[in-house]
């Protein structure tokens, strides 16, 4: 009896360490494009990953909306039914206000001052997800936002009245401190927004302008670089906190590689789309000084007002970025 006890442990132990060493299937949903650079830094992670876990987590990019709609993969991430996905912090402002600090109109302008609101916002972003049950892999900015308009903006005052395209709650608030209208127009229809004069300007990035030809309609773009808003890659913590170490610490090392080389191809990006702008024969350049201090004392009213509604983390990351 004893002896065939001792002959049977080995086959008890045999398929758990089997399963110990299986390959950890993922599917991680995006709702861009394939070949934007997110959806393309996001296929270097899951390279690095399979290469560092020696093809035990091989991970399937599902870009574009094809798994789940963009404004849905937190949610699916945090309920089981994906174990990564990518999203965009401010899309969920309304539920983490934190989550708002990139969307803030000149709280940070240009990839510098982007790399410091992350660094500032970052730790409230990480206790706040672990409430949640989500852990932050990495984060990349979109390039900066700026001022597409049909006609010339010459001094604050041409801006009163003018109807602008603003995608967000805070680039709303921008709009209405300057005089503007903001307007909610779907992307699929914004060159008829301004064929119609329904819109006469939005506020958008440069690549966003390739992606719509905002040539065809609009003649100005004004780079203010007013905010950076960022997609972040985040992981279930159930997930995470099933993997053994060295898988954790090749999803970590992958991530720290996939963040940097994210953040220099949206540099590239928006390089690359302000040059096809200028080529498409749009007049890119930055705004006039008197309507760029304008912008930025509104940004300044936003900024103080969002800082009250975020607390003390709120207060601390806006002292971040004007001390």
């Amino acid at each position: 009896m004893r002896r065939r006890s001792i002959l049977a442990t080995p086959a008890i132990l045999l398929p758990a360490a089997a399963r110990a060493q299986a390959t950890e299937r993922w599917d991680l949903p995006t709702g861009f494009i394939d070949s934007n650079f997110h959806t393309v830094t996001l296929r270097f992670f899951a390279e690095e990953v399979k290469a560092r876990s020696s093809g035990r987590i091989d991970i399937r990019i599902y870009p574009n909306n094809t798994l789940v709609a963009f404004a849905s993969i937190r949610r699916a991430v945090q309920q089981g039914q994906v174990q990564i996905g990518e999203t965009l912090l401010s899309l969920h402002a309304n539920e983490d206000v934190i989550a708002e600090a990139d969307a803030i109109p000149f709280l940070a302008v240009g990839y510098d001052q982007a790399a410091r609101l992350y660094a500032a916002q970052k730790p409230h972003l990480e206790r706040r997800f672990a409430q949640i049950g989500l852990r932050l892999l990495y984060s990349v900015p979109w390039p900066g936002q700026g001022l597409y308009t049909k006609v010339a903006v010459g001094a604050p005052a041409d801006l009163r009245g003018m109807r602008i395209r603003t995608p967000t709650t805070a680039s709303s608030r921008l709009a209405e401190l300057l005089g503007a209208v903001p307007t909610q127009i779907q992307s699929g229809e914004v060159a008829q927004a301004f064929a119609t004069n329904v819109v006469t300007g939005m506020l958008t990035s440069a690549p966003t302008g390739v992606d719509t030809r905002v040539w065809d309609f609009a003649r100005y773009f004004y780079t203010a670089d007013s905010w950076h808003p960022k997609n972040a890659v985040l992981i279930s913590e159930r997930v995470w906190r099933r993997l053994d170490a060295p898988l954790q610490q090749a999803l970590t090392e992958a991530a720290a590689l996939a963040e940097p080389r994210g953040w220099q191809a949206s540099r590239e990006a928006d390089a690359e789309a302000k040059r096809r702008l200028a080529a498409e024969g749009m007049v890119v350049e930055p705004p006039p000084p008197a309507v760029l201090e304008a912008m930025r004392v509104a940004g300044r009213q936003i900024a103080a007002d969002w800082a009250t509604r975020a607390g003390d983390p709120g207060q601390e990351i806006v002292r971040a970025m004007t001390s």
